[in-house]
């Protein structure tokens, strides 16, 4: 983690070994541990990611979320291509079809 986002030391506040929390003053950040695999989202991912925005959401202090990603992409597409209210599925033939 840089200090340039906004000129304070960010600290952890969470995560896995595929996605990583941190809170620098009024702003969360979200980063993506993947990079071996650009890091594409997993279910498992979603599933860490929620209850942290979830409490983002509730901290007045927090003014927004910022999502980077380790290496050379943000994200690939997602490994996790529907959602069908809480269920998510995994992609058909890699590709992403809302069905």
């Amino acid at each position: 983690m840089s200090e340039q986002t906004t000129g304070t030391a960010a600290t952890p506040v969470g995560g896995t070994d595929e996605i990583a929390f941190y809170r620098r003053g009024g702003l969360g950040e979200i980063e993506l541990t993947r990079p071996k695999a650009l890091n594409a989202l997993t279910i498992a991912m979603i599933e860490a990611a929620d209850p942290q925005l979830r409490a983002w959401q509730r901290d007045e202090d927090v003014r927004a979320v910022l999502i980077r990603g380790q290496g050379r992409r943000l994200s690939a597409p997602a490994a996790t291509c529907a959602r069908s209210g809480t269920t998510a599925r995994p992609c058909s033939a890699g590709r992403a079809t809302g069905r």
